[in-house]
């Protein structure tokens, strides 16, 4: 494992920032004076080649955050006291044993929300936790703001799993709905730098559409934008695909790969008339007719949704006539349009997979008191777990780097129920309008003290590329790492949250947390493409390959 450099600043550490899925490659300078003195981009990052954004620079304000969670606490508002570990986590078991024995183990919900997503051991320790509980009241933030596109992928392709990646190099026309990566950095594509990856794929010939209803950053990089009405980005991707399909042998050659062509056909019929769309969609007639005719001179086509899209009332059907378009035109997992990254450390593309069943089965369905709400992606949506706290079904919750209160729509039927509430345990760095309502509060060690890999976002990035990092400064205070506050709750309990073979160190010094840490991380090194010593080894990440082509058609 490379170590820090030493040079007149200081300690220097690379890492990689773990604020958006771009996970920019970083340089972080641990000076005398404070723990992290600056943080500025990897020059030797193969994806992120030096850059970094005003948040991952922002690092070291985050770390030395005077609000920041230094010990655990017990106790609602203003009963609510300083206590040590043991004394919280000895009150926890008490309360998840005494609920669980009384009302089963689903009484006990957990609520992973994006701050999880990025702490690879945290986010994996918590969910065997609830798993060897034997609670199915798993909640994400998958379905507060992505929910379409892992349900469009089960629907259409077949595995929630399947998330298209832009073929940089290769595509000649990329179209983005309701998607600004010049701010986001990518949505469901990670896009390190995007303003220079813009510029060079326009400058070696490649036509970039933009269909946003805001002038957006992006939008002032494209060759064309076009200032829809918010929420009819449905209507130009299904009168896209309508006239595609009116061509018969395109339509004929479609069905040799695709199944319910007719179907969809005759769907869009509605859409046929370009005028009709242009008067809902505001956009003039000569612009969709350009759009039309870039789709086909480009062949195939690389088109990606954001948040725009994504959190509107019509993105299901959005995201379901997005992959149509793809489909049609031949341009999923094919070069020149979009592939699916296998993932450097899940290796997809390497496994056994059975052929997807004709018809789908159906979905499990919702909690007890939303049972019209079908458990998907091992989860059940996020509008259910309020129902479930109302109905008196959940009593303890488990909130893992989040807050619903503002994540939630509903702002106070949300701050009511989670006040209602036994139990509320929460896990974070900062206090937030969720930790106010706590009765539990565990103060988690930010992301420069902790060793991470890039697991859950695997498969996000514009290459087969994956990274690791050793913890970059110790934990200050009382701070602990979340894998470490699930595993030591879980033998209290009698079980284990951790994998077999490893144990909650105790005490939980520093050099202890960090071997562990790696312990907790190397299974998952040693299935990646280049094993565990090449990713160990590789203080600036690894890349394997470009895109990777042919392993979901076959």
């Amino acid at each position: 494992m490379p170590g820090p450099t030493q040079d007149d600043e200081g300690t220097t550490h690379r890492s990689f920032c773990r604020i958006c899925n771009a996970m920019c490659g970083i340089v972080v300078t641990v000076g005398p004076g404070r723990v992290v003195e600056q943080v500025r981009g990897d020059p030797d990052h193969p994806l992120s080649a030096g850059y970094t954004c005003p948040k991952g620079r922002a690092l070291p304000a985050l770390h030395h955050d005077p609000r920041r969670l230094d010990r655990p606490q017990v106790g609602r508002g203003a009963y609510r006291l300083d206590a040590g570990w043991d004394d919280v986590l000895d009150d926890l078991h008490a309360r998840v044993r005494d609920t669980v024995e009384a009302r089963g183990p689903d009484s006990v919900a957990m609520y992973l929300a994006s701050g999880s997503a990025f702490d690879a051991a945290g986010r994996r320790a918590a969910e065997r936790f609830l798993s060897v509980l034997g609670s199915r009241q798993r909640y994400t933030a998958t379905t507060i703001d992505t929910p379409c596109k892992p349900l469009v992928a089960e629907l259409v392709g077949g595995w929630s799993g399947l998330t298209p990646v832009w073929d940089e190099d290769g595509s000649s026309l990329l179209v983005l709905f309701g998607s600004n990566p010049v701010v986001s950095h990518g949505h469901s594509n990670a896009m390190p730098d995007p303003v220079a990856r813009l510029r060079r794929f326009r400058d070696r010939g490649g036509r970039l559409w933009v269909l946003d209803p805001r002038r957006t950053e992006t939008a002032r990089l494209a060759d064309h934008h076009l200032q829809l009405r918010p929420g009819t980005d449905w209507l130009v991707l299904g009168w896209l695909v309508r006239r595609l399909l009116d061509d018969d042998a395109r339509r004929a050659e479609v069905r040799t790969r695709a199944t319910g062509v007719d179907e969809l056909h005759a769907a869009l019929a509605p859409l046929l008339e370009t005028e009709m769309v242009s008067r809902r969609t505001g956009l003039a007639a000569a612009d969709l007719d350009a759009l039309l005719d870039a789709v086909v001179a480009a062949g195939r086509v690389s088109a990606l949704t954001g948040t725009g899209t994504s959190m509107g009332s019509t993105a299901d059907v959005t995201e379901h006539v997005l992959w149509a378009l793809h489909v049609v035109t031949d341009s999923y997992d094919r070069p020149g349009g979009m592939w699916f990254n296998p993932g450097y450390l899940g290796q997809l593309d390497r496994r056994d997979w059975p052929a997807t069943p004709a018809e789908l089965p159906e979905p499990e369905p919702g909690p007890p008191s939303r049972p019209d709400l079908p458990r998907r992606f091992g989860e059940w949506p996020c509008v259910a777990l309020l129902d479930e706290i109302e109905a008196g079904h959940v009593t303890t919750l488990f909130v893992v780097g989040g807050n619903p209160v503002t994540a939630f729509p509903d702002v106070e039927r949300t701050r009511a129920a989670l006040a209602s509430l036994d139990t509320l345990v929460v896990l974070d760095v900062l206090p937030t309008e969720t930790t106010e309502l706590a009765t539990h509060l565990l103060p988690a060690v930010d992301q420069l003290e902790r060793a991470d890999t890039t697991w859950l976002l695997d498969g996000y990035q514009l290459a087969v590329a994956g990274q690791f990092t050793p913890a970059v400064v110790e934990p200050v205070a009382e701070r602990r790492p979340v894998w470490w506050a699930f595993g030591a709750l879980a033998e209290r309990l009698g079980l284990s949250a951790l994998p077999r073979g490893v144990t909650v160190p105790t005490p939980p010094e520093s050099a202890a947390l960090a071997a562990t840490e790696v312990e907790l991380l190397r299974p998952l090194l040693e299935r990646s493409r280049g094993g565990a010593e090449a990713m160990l080894g590789a203080p600036s990440g690894v890349v394997a390959s470009g895109p990777v082509h042919g392993w979901v058609h076959d």
